[in-house]
């Protein structure tokens, strides 16, 4: 590729110089710089840029900022990469150079966003099959509760070897929900329900039993339906929420919602819908048959009357690069998979969507990432807080992304969030963490 890089530039905030343009290299310029860079492989024109310069280029030239580059973006495929961590400007760093800048933010920031450590298919996984967080060069240098890029962007800004007009991400918030259990007891069937009863009964749950015998003679509202209330917390608080409907046909492991063509999933689905953007929560049948992806889309376009585009996997199952691969095949063209189910933190080190580049391909797709931060279920199944604890880490994550930029996204469920004697406080500490932050003063009526 001769001269610039093609990209809808009028005015770019700083120049690049590259000795090579590759496909990874216009990727992640494209990607952190937020298209305010201009990547190009011809000096005259960078010389007579009058803007701020970055030389990425094996030997030095006159540039506001050099950087050497470590390698990995003018590579193809994937080969096993050295990692020697050390600290820059008191951040986790890695790909040391021995010139220039203390290392090459370009491939570091490249090698975590496309998650190229989790290509390594000869790592065990976990039951599910999913890439295991303890792995990751995140969780063992401990900056897995970071957006890394985001804070090697600032600190580059703050000490200059970025311009001042460079524009970080703004901050936005975005609550998500999971819809795996639509109802605790509605429309479950005979057989669900009178085993659920005696089950309860012989554990001496009385509670239960009463509630289940309540919903049922319709002198109670379903627990797991809590969906009013949620509307009225997003409508008092200005919020956009997001809502992923799991709609497996048959009911099989972890898949068991109630069947997507039940009349009451039907009118709850069109209710969101009407109201506030939904997007497919596919099943994990779908990972091993890719047909029942569509299927269970279609189950969403047929109301909506437009296509689905957003998704989210069911216990966050992705298999690289097959899963991105298929939601891009069925139309999906934003995915808020990438995070991790037993634990809080920045998977791709960024908050900031971005678009999913495949390696094995070796090309930028078109399919958007958002990550998410925070899930609720990893603090109550998986890390053991009470809600309290977990409040206080959500407002840990809310506030980084402030500091940093970029879309905080946390993910919470309906059957985690009733008035069960269990989880309660659970969703009073949730209604009082967005109460807190995103307004003064409330009706009281939201918290009940």
């Amino acid at each position: 590729m001769e001269g610039a890089q093609q990209m809808n530039i009028a005015q770019p905030v700083l120049m690049i110089l590259a000795d090579k343009i590759t496909n990874r290299l216009s990727y992640i310029v494209d990607t952190i710089f937020f298209k305010q860079a201009l990547l190009v492989d011809d000096k005259e024109i960078f010389d007579t840029f009058s803007g701020f310069k970055i030389a990425y280029t094996e030997k030095q030239v006159s540039a506001n900022l050099w950087i050497k580059p470590q390698g990995l973006l003018h590579e193809k495929g994937m080969q096993q990469q050295v990692i020697h961590y050390k600290k820059w400007e008191g951040l986790p760093s890695f790909f040391a150079t021995d010139e220039g800048f203390s290392f090459d933010v370009l491939a570091a920031s490249f090698y975590l966003i496309t998650r190229y450590e989790e290509y390594d298919f000869s790592i065990a996984k976990d039951e599910f099959g999913r890439y295991m967080h303890e792995r990751s060069i995140a969780y063992k240098h401990n900056f897995l509760h970071l957006p890394l890029i985001n804070c090697w962007l600032k600190k580059m800004k703050e000490l200059q070897q970025l311009p001042t007009h460079f524009q970080l991400p703004i901050f936005s918030f975005t609550p998500t929900y999971d819809i795996d259990i639509a109802y605790s007891y509605l429309h479950g069937g005979i057989i669900k329900n009178a085993g659920g009863f005696f089950k309860d009964f012989l554990q001496g749950n009385i509670t239960a039993v009463e509630d289940r015998i309540a919903v049922l003679g319709s002198q109670k509202k379903d627990p797991y339906d809590i969906y009013a209330w949620l509307d009225l917390l997003h409508e008092s608080l200005k919020l956009e929420p997001i809502y992923f409907f799991l709609l497996a046909k048959n009911k099989k492991g972890a898949d068991k919602n109630i069947h997507p063509d039940h009349p009451s999933m039907q009118n709850l689905l069109k209710w969101h819908i009407e109201k506030y953007r939904v997007g497919i929560h596919p099943s994990l049948q779908t990972n091993t048959d890719k047909r029942l992806l569509g299927e269970e889309i279609k189950k969403i376009a047929t109301i909506k009357q437009k296509p689905v585009t957003y998704s989210r996997q069911h216990y966050i199952q992705i298999q690289w690069p097959t899963t991105y691969r298929s939601l891009i095949e069925a139309g999906i063209a934003a995915d808020f998979s990438m995070g991790y189910t037993n634990v809080h933190g920045f998977r791709a080190s960024c908050s900031f969507p971005f678009k999913w580049y495949d390696l094995e391909a070796d090309a930028a797709t078109e399919l958007v990432i958002h990550p998410f931060c925070y899930m609720d279920s990893a603090s109550i199944f998986h890390l053991g807080y009470d809600a309290k604890e977990a409040a206080s880490i959500m407002q840990q994550y809310i506030d980084t992304v402030k500091l940093y930029g970029g879309n905080c996204i946390m993910i919470h469920h309906n059957n985690l969030l009733t008035e069960q004697p269990a989880f309660l406080p659970w969703k009073l500490a949730f209604a009082d963490f967005l109460i807190s932050n995103f307004t003064g003063e409330v009706a009281h009526s939201v918290l009940t």
